[in-house]
């Protein structure tokens, strides 16, 4: 009986290990998603601020002429 209750907590110890690693695993995917869209959004804001320094020296090269 001691050696049966002994193998459950194992086992069970076992279960919340596994699930710990699978719940880790979803966490750093989700961490590598994050990054990624940060990334992402500043590519996109990079972008748009050469965009408006590119018109605002068209703007003034215009207003030069």
């Amino acid at each position: 009986p001691r050696e049966v209750a002994d193998a459950r907590m194992r086992i069970a110890g076992i279960d919340r290990f596994l699930q710990d690693v699978k719940d880790m695993a979803k966490l750093q995917a989700d961490v590598e998603a994050a990054e990624a869209e940060a990334t992402r959004l500043q590519e996109e804001e990079r972008q748009h601020l050469l965009e408006v320094e590119r018109r605002a020296r068209a703007a003034q090269a215009g207003q030069g002429s």
